[in-house]
């Protein structure tokens, strides 16, 4: 069995945008098991769900207004920005953040979290096309819109 350091470094070296198909295909024959068991417990703490195209995509990064089609991934979601207390119907108070349209590099030093209710993590899949790969609703059904 793989240690966790190990894992970690072979799946960032699979996820390197240069790895080549092979590279991938080995990766997750080798980790099947493993990557099955966190997808599914990814699902169930509520960080991925439906997988939906994003329906009107942001040009540019809300925090910095880098070129979002110039970058991989972007994320919609609550930043450390800006915070309120708010509380829920039992009493309970926490504190919330803007939301904002981040680059990654914006949301490593702004945003809060992946996760439903915390921000939706988005994947270009080609120019334009951006699919919701982890935080949408868990409840929700596969749209393929």
């Amino acid at each position: 069995m793989t240690d966790f350091g190990t894992f970690v470094a072979e799946l960032r070296a699979a996820a390197n945008p240069y790895a080549s198909f092979d590279d991938r295909k080995a990766f997750r024959a080798r980790h099947a098991t493993l990557l099955a068991q966190m997808l599914v417990c990814l699902d169930e703490v509520g960080m991925i769900g439906a997988n939906p195209m994003h329906v009107d995509p942001p040009a540019h990064c809300d925090l910095c207004s880098a070129d979002l089609t110039q970058e991989v991934v972007f994320i919609d979601g609550e930043t450390r920005l800006d915070s309120t207390s708010v509380s829920d119907p039992d009493g309970v108070t926490r504190q919330i953040g803007a939301w904002a349209n981040m680059c990654f590099a914006c949301f490593s030093r702004d945003g809060v979290a992946v996760g439903w209710g915390s921000g939706q993590l988005y994947v270009q899949r080609r120019p334009g096309e951006w699919q919701c790969i982890a935080g949408g609703d868990p409840r929700a059904q596969d749209v393929d819109e």
